[in-house]
């Protein structure tokens, strides 16, 4: 009579082949390699995002403070807004700290003929952060400002 086989022996035979006991210690220094390139990209491609966001979140509060000396310029009269140049090294919005250049240009032709006064103003805003070399986080803004002078039609158009 035969001996009965113990039934641990079932599930794990002892007669394996080389090529089914497991893993090798290189296949598993391989698997090691490649898991480890992929999280470095998925990684990187998480650095580059935050970076973005950082830069575009920069770039929308210095668009918002360019609209709003914009919008105070706008807000005020004709005549109070003198050509010339001002800059401010110091204006923090959102944390960060800009530079702030406001520059304003008279322009007096009108239809290439020297007017008595300036017609139009170009009023060019630019915010950039201190502390920054990326040249695409400066915003830019332009605007014209004309005179509210009435036309040579005035009397037909407005009556007194």
């Amino acid at each position: 009579m035969s001996k009965p086989k113990r039934k641990y022996q079932l599930f794990f035979p002892l007669n394996l082949r080389q090529s089914e006991k497991g893993f090798s210690l290189v296949e598993c220094m391989i698997a090691l390699l490649i898991l480890m390139v992929a999280s470095l990209t998925v990684i990187a491609v998480f650095n580059y995002s935050f970076n973005n966001n950082a830069s575009a979140r920069k770039r929308f509060s210095a668009l918002l403070l360019a609209q709003q000396r914009i919008e105070n310029v706008r807000n005020t009269n004709f005549i109070n807004i003198s050509a010339g140049t001002t800059t401010e090294n110091s204006v923090v919005s959102d944390s960060v700290t800009y530079k702030v250049v406001t520059a304003v240009a008279d322009n007096d032709l009108i239809n290439g003929l020297k007017a008595p006064g300036p017609e139009t103003k170009r009023i060019t805003v630019t915010v950039s952060p201190l502390n920054s070399t990326l040249a695409n986080e400066a915003v830019t803004l332009v605007t014209f400002r004309a005179v509210t002078r009435p036309g040579p039609n005035r009397e037909e158009n407005y009556p007194k």
